[in-house]
């Protein structure tokens, strides 16, 4: 699939979540909300159990990969990018990393500008949805040439399971339920649910643990 395309999936997926991923406020009580087809569901922290389970996922797979004739690593692959396609995964890095402080810095820009400066808040809004384009856009490009990466596909597989064992639905108030049983049932899904719960859980484990 093109970066275009898979940009293109992605941006239809942050815009059916309604919510800022890349703002940090949106992250509460280790978990984070959202909304499919007008039901709540939630993503939460895993527990110690959790992620015990994910490791053996991550570890099978590495081994498995590992002893694969037709694989490579990460370093491995950055080389060739370089070397036979003049693509620098680390200039590219950087750039994201840029994008990403600049973020940062425009929501805290924002949040200090006075409710009338209503110029001042369109300035800033308008900035922050190109800088977010010009942040996700990267992601995806690097995110496509790594994907092949041993690496890659191993942090695929352990954010994978986490998703699926710490999703849940609301069913009743405060009352919760996983939404997936297992994680074929979370393979097997074709709705756009498990790519939403992939995106929201990403964001809450990587705020949480940094």
């Amino acid at each position: 699939m093109k970066v275009e395309k898979k940009l293109s999936n992605l941006q239809e997926l942050v815009d059916e979540l309604n919510i800022d991923l890349l703002d940090d406020s949106i992250v509460k009580s280790n978990m984070l909300p959202f909304l499919h087809e007008d039901k709540l569901y939630r993503v939460k922290m895993p527990t110690q159990r959790d992620l015990a389970l994910a490791r053996e996922v991550e570890d099978k797979l590495k081994i498995k990969l590992l002893r694969a004739e037709d694989t490579i690593t990460r370093k491995s692959l950055m080389k060739v990018l370089k070397d036979k396609q003049g693509i620098d995964i680390e200039v590219l890095d950087s750039k994201r990393e840029k994008y990403a402080t600049k973020l940062k810095d425009l929501y805290l820009a924002l949040a200090q500008s006075n409710d009338k400066e209503l110029k001042r808040i369109k300035k800033f809004k308008e900035l922050i949805k190109k800088v977010k384009s010009q942040h996700m856009s990267i992601s995806v490009e690097i995110s496509d040439y790594l994907s092949p990466s041993i690496e890659n596909q191993v942090e695929t597989a352990y954010i994978k399971y986490l998703t699926s064992v710490c999703t849940e639905k609301n069913i009743k108030d405060n009352e919760w339920e996983l939404v997936w049983a297992t994680i074929e049932d979370f393979e097997n899904d074709r709705s756009a649910l498990p790519n939403m719960a992939n995106l929201c859980f990403s964001r809450l484990f990587l705020t949480l643990r940094s």
